[in-house]
């Protein structure tokens, strides 16, 4: 084992040994057995959605299971309102009544019985730009229900409602109404529709139920969606005469109970460094892909890690492993989980997300997440499968996934499995699977059967890929998170900053201030880079070479790992000081406004890595100039986020020197350029 994730010689071979004894206890025809029978709680054709009692046997199901593992089972329960569709539909009045299939969207509203009707508006995707379009031609979209393109659509409801539109009609571009597949192909109705855009797939089988989330955050408008065909007849009709439609959603409110069941193993050294991981239990369907599959991999995980507690073997830190319902409505039961527990917030040190542990049979390296993490993934996707080449790790993005929930609203690292399945089989591209002839995602077909489908080794690598990374986190004498990739990226976005700066100066758009911060950044950029490289090289060189002379020698480590009762060196609880220290950085930067910033503008979400974002814009800028009013929006919180960033990175510099010359050895050479 490579000894820089953060193990002192010689714990790297002794942490080698614990792994290949993880390994050695996975039962994956278990977890499979588990993963199929955790579908069939419910009947077939029957959702396993939120509050629903398919889904609530599901989670008593995980928590016995997880008992049976021999881990501290607890179950959370919330209230949330669960809404029950009684009546949905599209109707065209004008020119001519035509009824539209239709099917309502899970962020819209009811209407009264009598339903809205209006003039029908084509606004295109229904971003800002779209509306001053058609502002500069003197129309407006006040009193009208709108048509628009794409799916994902709930920031883009907001616009629509901010311009006055009393209602909405959203025209994906792709037919969901059949797809091939085995046996002459598989079926999905109107009524199953794209992740974040319909409740169900089938009729009054329960709507959204919202937690706790801001008004201003949510629509507040009748939303339907119509498929490919049909939303290209209303595109057509909108440009040859005045259409009107009417649009119907009646709806049954009512307070309904849902649950999360979380296990816990208590950690034997440091109880409150808490590493995550978390799956979904709810599902369109019985849901074996999305995500059962997810659920058995954690299963897995836990039954070994319950095997490994038989034998006294417990983690460092503490591990809890999650399973969260209502994420298909809107990541309702991850909100609802920090939300009751605040005090967690500050000792989970890594959330892993399984969202879809089995996809295929190809093996799938690398991930997604947090930059801090994606050392540790490529690591850990290379020590499982020997030979096979780390994927790619890209940074988290704004998604309906729960993950997004601990990163933003916790600030905590987070990242997927480093070994997944997927692949060029029946589902194809994971992250394009709407663009696959053969493909059971959110529809009745993502069932265990036939074989195909789901075999019991194809839990094997994945489960033993997020019990390495979980072993890593838990047992590391110092956490494997790398920060320097922070001031890295802080120096590579610097430049589309500074165009993005003079771009907007060119149009009139203020960005004194931010370009001021931005000045001053590269400076703290340059200072913090160095002194993080330089930290960690010490730090690294000093567990690599095992003893040498220095204030932080390979003997004392060696000391260190020999007495895991007693307390960690004064020296070692500094760097773990330091490292947490540094997670501050998103912390602190992520401020309330620029939270309140992300929800509204674009549905790109700015808060992924603040200064990353308006390099994207800066690209955009080059071929389309009218985004750039966009910015105006965020200058202000530009440059209050710079601003933070020069200060933390001031202070982390300063506390970092001194760790350098106080604790580490005096001995290290210069780092190069990062």
């Amino acid at each position: 084992m490579n000894t820089s994730m953060g193990f002192a010689f010689p714990v790297s071979e002794k942490q080698k040994e614990l792994e290949r004894k993880f390994c050695h206890i996975v039962d994956f025809k278990k977890a499979y057995d588990w993963t199929v029978e955790m579908c069939k709680v419910g009947p077939k054709g029957v959702n396993q959605l939120m509050g629903m009692p398919e889904n609530i046997k599901k989670a008593k199901y995980i928590a016995k299971r997880l008992k049976e593992c021999g881990l501290h089972t607890e179950v959370q329960s919330f209230e949330c309102e669960r809404h029950d569709v009684l009546e949905c539909s599209l109707t065209i009045i004008s020119p001519k009544k035509v009824d539209i299939p239709c099917t309502p969207m899970i962020y819209g509203n009811a209407t009264k019985p009598e339903g809205v009707s209006g003039s029908l508006l084509y606004v295109g995707r229904g971003w800002e730009e779209d509306y001053k379009k058609l502002e500069r031609r003197g129309i407006d979209a006040k009193g009208k229900i709108i048509l628009m393109d794409g799916f994902w659509a709930r920031s883009r409801l907001i616009l629509a409602r901010i311009h006055g539109a009393v209602g909405a009609v959203v025209a994906t571009r792709l037919n969901y109404s059949y797809f091939e597949g085995p046996a002459g192909g598989w079926h999905r109705p109107i009524r199953m529709l794209p992740k974040g855009s319909t409740y169900a797939w089938l009729e009054h089988q329960g709507d959204y139920m919202f937690y706790k989330f801001p008004e201003e955050s949510l629509p507040m408008i009748p939303a339907v969606i119509v498929q490919r065909k049909d939303g290209a007849y209303l595109r057509s009709l909108c440009r040859r005469e005045n259409v009107k439609v009417l649009i119907k959603v009646l709806k049954n409110v009512e307070r309904k109970q849902a649950f999360n069941v979380v296990a816990t193993i208590p950690g034997s050294e440091f109880p409150d460094e808490v590493v995550m991981v978390g799956a979904h239990y709810d599902s369109f369907g019985r849901g074996v892909l999305d995500n059962s599959s997810g659920c058995g991999v954690i299963l897995g995980v836990a039954h070994a890690f319950g095997e490994l507690l038989k034998e006294g073997i417990r983690p460092r830190r503490t591990l809890k492993f999650c399973f969260w319902t209502g994420e298909e409505e809107g990541c309702v039961g991850s909100y609802a989980y920090l939300d009751e527990h605040e005090s967690i917030k500050n000792k989970i040190v890594a959330y892993i997300d399984v969202d879809g542990g089995v996809f295929g049979k190809d093996l799938i390296t690398g991930g997604w997440g947090s930059p801090e993490l994606g050392s540790l993934s490529k690591y850990v996707a290379t020590s499982v499968v020997p030979g096979l080449k780390a994927g790619g790790y890209s940074l988290v993005r704004g998604a309906g996934f729960d993950m997004i929930v601990f990163f933003i609203d916790g600030c905590i690292p987070v990242t997927s499995p480093a070994v997944t399945r997927g692949g060029k089989d029946w589902v194809g591209k994971r992250l394009t699977p709407y663009l696959v002839k053969s493909n059971p995602y959110h529809g009745p077909a993502d069932e265990p059967e036939p074989e195909e489908l789901l075999r019991p080794d194809r839990f094997k690598e994945p489960i033993e890929g997020l019990g390495v990374m979980l072993l890593t986190l838990s047992e590391s004498d110092v956490l494997p998170l790398d920060y320097k990739c922070y001031a890295r990226m802080l120096m590579e976005g610097k430049e589309g900053l500074r165009d993005l700066v003079k771009k907007a100066s060119k149009l009139g758009i203020n960005l004194a201030g931010a370009l001021k911060e931005l000045e001053k950044m590269e400076i703290e950029a340059d200072k913090l880079n160095r002194v993080l490289t330089l930290s960690l090289c010490a730090y690294l060189k000093a567990i690599d070479q095992g003893p040498w002379e220095g204030n932080l020698d390979g003997r004392l480590l060696q000391e260190v790992s020999r007495l895991p009762k007693r307390l960690p060196d004064e020296k070692m609880e500094a760097l773990r000081r330091y490292f947490r220290l540094a997670n501050l950085i998103r912390r602190l930067v992520i401020t309330p406004e620029l939270k309140a910033t992300c929800f509204c503008i674009d549905g790109a979400y700015l808060y992924t890595l603040p200064w990353i974002q308006p390099v994207r814009y800066s690209k955009a800028l080059r071929s389309r100039p009218e985004k750039l009013h966009r910015i105006e929006i965020e200058a202000q919180v530009l440059e209050q986020t710079f601003r933070r960033l020069n200060t933390i990175m001031e202070d982390l510099s300063i506390i970092g020197e001194k760790l350098i010359y106080e604790i580490l050895p005096n001995n290290v050479d210069e780092p190069g350029p990062v």
